[in-house]
């Protein structure tokens, strides 16, 4: 398992398993939004932990972060990236997509990360799902506000 427990990681606060890589194996995907990335604190990150037919899954795990190559923005302190997931074959292409929340990103206004699905598992090449040209690709900026619903349960 990649990474070290720290107090308030908040790991396991956003969990799903679904099959990733469309091979009939279900990958355990959790959520870490305390994760401290560097200095920034709860900067937060996701976990994918590989399913396996027979034996323990844990071997090939990662973890994505906004650090990422190709996950847009970056790790900033209180982002909380990963307190919400969700996965689907959202464009109906036989791939699931990974969707991942980020309560905290950009001063509590919140923000959904759509990961495509591949045959290897979620890429982190981001489709254009937010066409707003100030944005970043690949992630929707929802209203300013501490409580809004989506950025606590994408699902």
């Amino acid at each position: 398992m990649p990474g070290t427990a720290e107090t308030d990681d908040k790991f396991g606060s956003a969990l799903d398993v679904t099959d990733l890589k469309s091979d009939g194996i279900a990958h355990i995907v959790v959520g870490c939004p305390g994760e401290a990335i560097g200095t920034k604190t709860y900067a937060g990150a996701v976990t994918v932990i590989p399913g396996r037919r027979t034996g323990k899954p844990g071997t090939g795990a990662y973890t994505i972060t906004q650090d990422t190559q190709n996950v847009p923005g970056s790790s900033e302190s209180g982002d909380e990236f990963g307190s919400s997931l969700a996965a689907g074959d959202v464009n109906k292409n036989g791939r699931p997509e990974l969707i991942i929340g980020g309560y905290g990103d950009d001063g509590y206004r919140g923000a959904v990360w759509a990961l495509p699905g591949t045959t290897s598992g979620p890429t982190h090449r981001l489709r254009r799902e937010h066409r707003n040209p100030t944005r970043p690709q690949g992630r929707l900026h929802l209203p300013r506000r501490r409580d809004h619903p989506l950025t606590h349960c994408v699902s």
